[in-house]
């Protein structure tokens, strides 16, 4: 019967790539297509990173099909994506961090508001599963501008009060969880943020490296 309900469902609904968004006719592994799924490669390297931060990896470049899934899972609000990225991004870093928690770097509300979710969010709780792991949402986003579109020197330039911190006991040591690292500010001044209230120590873990 499930069977039986799955080929209708694929008739009625084909299964969509989730990067290139081209229908396949096939079954899709990890909801890529053959041909995104073999352009894929997806090996945890670590990164330049701010001083505030022990080490920090990436999965990657923001290009080709990593960048087409980043830009399903913020702008075209696919949970899919945001949930594969995760997943894949816990299952490399769970062999390499030795943390308490799990934090994702919030964006501000009024764009949480408005895509329904915040695609970080989502990437640490599935890191967080994958790790075993819990995602503390200990960081809020004070400020409503967009990196998005400023110059490096402008991205450079954000401040630790962007972000508050919520009123509970901080965890000694944690991986600060975003999709996209472009300069490190956003990073430094969640960083900052946390030790100011008593974190120990702060790893980093995006999804791509825009700086390459």
């Amino acid at each position: 019967m499930n069977t039986l309900l799955s080929a209708v469902f694929d008739v009625v609904a084909p299964p969509t790539c989730l990067a290139c968004r081209e229908i396949s006719s096939v079954s899709m592994e990890c909801g890529l297509c053959g041909r995104c799924s073999a352009a894929l490669s997806l090996p945890l390297r670590p990164v330049p990173s701010p001083d505030s931060v022990v080490r920090c990896w990436a999965m990657g470049e923001y290009g080709g099909v990593l960048g087409q899934l980043i830009r399903a899972a913020k702008y075209h609000r696919s949970l899919a994506a945001a949930d594969q990225l995760g997943l894949w991004l816990g299952e490399r870093v769970a062999g390499v961090i030795d943390v308490d928690a799990i934090v994702p770097i919030p964006i501000p509300w009024i764009r949480r508001m408005r895509r329904g979710f915040d695609q970080s969010d989502r990437l640490a709780q599935s890191v967080a599963r994958e790790s075993g792991l819990e995602s503390l949402p200990l960081l809020f986003r004070k400020d409503t501008s967009r990196q998005v579109g400023k110059g490096a020197a402008a991205r450079r330039e954000l401040s630790p009060n962007v972000f508050g911190v919520r009123n509970r006991p901080m965890p000694s040591r944690v991986l600060l969880v975003d999709d996209v690292l472009t300069t490190g500010a956003t990073i430094h001044a969640a960083s900052r943020q946390l030790q100011s209230h008593g974190v120990q120590a702060v790893w980093a873990a995006v999804v791509a490296d825009s700086r390459a």
